[in-house]
Order: structure tokens, then C-alpha cells, then sequence
């Protein structure tokens, strides 16, 4: 399975816990976030396969062994992109990819409010070495509903607004 192939939203089934879920996002080439009865889990690409709907020939029903689809319903206000506030095992999260971690989750973030029509957000990436900052703001450039943004917590954070056509 390649990570590239996937879109938010497909289902997946985890195959060590044989739980199935959506597609969050991923973190590198070899770690999908899968949303499981809402929770975030990370799972290797080696240990999912894709889940597929099973349908019924005599009843022609559709039959789900889960829901299909997997709605956010609310989203918050604001995103806090530190490691700790994201998941609660980022203490073993490679540190070669919390950074893109971090950014799938704000991509992510960003996706579910332009769906939910949000107009005003925060997204506190912190201060630190300037790195995540920096990816943020080059990210907010790729969604064009961000029509204004300004930095916020003395340079830790960045509010924007949303406009819709």
C-alpha cells in the first residue's frame, strides 16, 4: 500500500487490532493516521489494508460492518500544533518526522474547518527554532478560502480568516 494513493476519509482496517477507520493523514512514508471511534492511532503502512464496503447479491443491500463515513461534526476554534497536545505518544514519535506530524495534523485541521465553513482560526505552532512557524505560514498560502492572517501570542500563533464564494 502506498500512502500517496490514500485520501482523508478512506477506510482502512487495522490489521493487528482488526479495527477499522479512517484516513487522517500520515506522518512520512511509512505511518498513517487512522481515526478509530475517534481516536487518532498511528498505524504502519505494512499493518493496514484498505476496507472495503461488503454488499449482500440476494438482498442487494449494502451492508456496513462500520459507519462509512467517518463526519466531523464541530470543529475548534483553534489547533494547538505542540507535539504533546496532538497525541499522547508523541515521546515515540520519530524525530525525523514529528515536524511533518505536526503539519499533516494542521492540514488536516485546516481541511475539516473549510468543510464545516469555519471563518476565524487560531493555530498556535509556538515559538521554538522558527521551523513549524515557517511551515505554517508557507502552508496557509495553498488554501485559497484564507483570505487574511495575522501572528498572535507574541509571534506563537497565527489567527486567520476564512472566506467562502
Amino acid at each position: 500500500m502506498n500512502l500517496k494513493d490514500l485520501w482523508i476519509g478512506d477506510l482502512l482496517k487495522i490489521i493487528s487490532t482488526n479495527e477499522i477507520g479512517s484516513f487522517e493523514g500520515n506522518i512520512g512514508d511509512r505511518i498513517a493516521l487512522v481515526k478509530v471511534k475517534g481516536k487518532k492511532k498511528e498505524a504502519l503502512i505494512t499493518d493496514l489494508e484498505r476496507y472495503e464496503e461488503v454488499e449482500k447479491k440476494k438482498e442487494h443491500k449494502r451492508v456496513y460492518k462500520q459507519p462509512t463515513t467517518f463526519i466531523k461534526k464541530d470543529v475548534p476554534d483553534f489547533i494547538d500544533l505542540h507535539l504533546e497536545k496532538l497525541t499522547s505518544s508523541h515521546l515515540q514519535i520519530i524525530p525525523e518526522i514529528k515536524l511533518d506530524f505536526q503539519v499533516n495534523a494542521c492540514i488536516s485541521y485546516l481541511q475539516d474547518a473549510i468543510r464545516l465553513k469555519k471563518t476565524k482560526l487560531s493555530i498556535i505552532h509556538g515559538k521554538g527554532t522558527g521551523t513549524l512557524k515557517a511551515e505554517v505560514h508557507n502552508l496557509i498560502q495553498d488554501f485559497p478560502e484564507i483570505y487574511h492572517s495575522h501572528e498572535i501570542n507574541d509571534g506563537g500563533g497565527l489567527e486567520v480568516w476564512l472566506k467562502y464564494q
